[in-house]
């Protein structure tokens, strides 16, 4: 199972949240940190089911991602061979 969580911290402390969490979880679970993923699969994980939400500010964050992955699709889609530049 996937689990993706919005940590709202610094890069370490994101990173020793992640561990601390996957320390006490079984293997079958995969836990990231939203924000440290690549841009193409953090649009991804909007298509994912929102478990848990403590405030509405997750709407804000998944619109920056779209806005933010929209100005890289061009290019990134290019690059992979699913669409070409024109």
């Amino acid at each position: 199972m996937d689990l993706c969580i919005y940590y709202n911290d610094t890069l370490e402390e994101r990173q020793k949240f992640r561990l601390n969490i996957l320390s006490g979880l079984n293997d079958i679970f995969d836990v990231q940190i939203f924000q440290d993923l690549p841009l193409y699969i953090r649009k991804d994980v909007l298509n994912g089911k929102l478990l848990y939400m403590k405030d509405k500010s997750i709407y804000e964050i998944a619109r920056n991602t779209i806005e933010e992955f929209e100005d890289f699709r061009r290019g990134y889609y290019d690059a992979i061979g699913l669409e070409k530049i024109k």
